[in-house]
């Protein structure tokens, strides 16, 4: 298949199982951050969407100044790569199209929060995969199940691109993941919500829907640990502003397993959302 691509190899994922029981002094500070994020996730209250666009596309400098700590290093290399691959459209668009995405994903977590809940306390993975078919096909309005064929991502400005892992490793990745998130509770909530986001995007278990899906499943985990139901963390909005941010830090840890930068990234992105949630008020657009 690679031979069919006009590009160059880039990486191949086949391993990555994170540890059932990790070792929270080996994130440093990170360990302490991921508490402090996980009793503000507690506190959230219901998101109104378009006054959070608004925020984050608003030339507010405290909710800027934290956004950019969502970026990385290589963010500008990395989009200027992505937009010349598009013929100079940029490959993000306004925060505000993304509203419909997170009401779908929201409406579509409150269906399946039950059986949700449901595959976390249950010991059969089968159970969980079946669920994320379920969701997948919700979303794309057909039948859909975990791929069988291989998928890569369009080439960039300079003919690299992405492989996803081979799909007969698909169900050997999702049981693995369904066994920690079965781990005991003491390890953060969290930190359990932002593996099954990585993995479940840097597997690609289907041919479409992989992003919504991930997020619906971050956001139903949080909610099975205290996160209000009410409350949606729209994922996507700040994956938008962190101008690939996100997706840079999750290749790093498949490729190196180590899992400190991505976790910094949802404290931080905690922390950002903790703040429009609080001075949306300041755009006229009250909860």
């Amino acid at each position: 298949m690679v031979d069919n691509l006009q590009g160059k190899y880039v990486h191949k994922l086949l391993h990555l199982v994170p540890k059932l029981q990790p070792d929270f002094e080996s994130f440093g500070g990170a360990a302490t951050r991921l508490k402090i994020a996980d009793a503000a996730i507690k506190k959230f209250r219901a998101t109104d969407k378009s006054a959070l666009a608004e925020l984050i596309s608003s030339d507010c400098s405290s909710i800027s100044n934290l956004i950019t700590a969502l970026k990385h290093p290589l963010s500008r290399y990395a989009m200027d790569r992505l937009c010349a691959a598009q013929r100079g459209i940029k490959y993000f668009g306004h925060p505000r199209e993304c509203d419909s995405k997170c009401d779908t994903e929201q409406s579509t977590l409150a269906l399946i929060r039950d059986q949700l809940n449901a595959a976390l306390r249950s010991k059969n993975s089968n159970n969980f995969i079946r669920l994320l078919e379920a969701i997948a096909s919700n979303l794309s309005e057909n039948t859909v199940f975990t791929r069988f064929t291989p998928i890569y991502t369009k080439p960039d400005a300079l003919g690299y691109y992405w492989e996803y892992p081979d799909a007969s490793t698909i169900t050997e990745h999702l049981t693995n993941l369904h066994l920690f998130l079965q781990a005991p509770a003491v390890i953060s909530p969290l930190f359990k919500a932002l593996t099954a986001i990585v993995i479940l995007n840097c597997v690609h278990p289907f041919q479409d829907g992989n992003g919504r899906v991930s997020r619906i499943i971050f956001n139903g985990i949080l909610q099975y640990y205290g996160m209000p139901q009410e409350s949606y963390i729209p994922c996507k909005h700040y994956f938008i502003a962190c101008d690939m941010g996100f997706t840079i830090r999750v290749r790093y840890t498949f490729m190196t397993n180590d899992w400190t930068e991505i976790v910094l990234f949802f404290c931080n992105l905690v922390d950002v959302h903790n703040f429009a949630l609080n001075n949306t008020d300041s755009l006229h657009s009250p909860f």
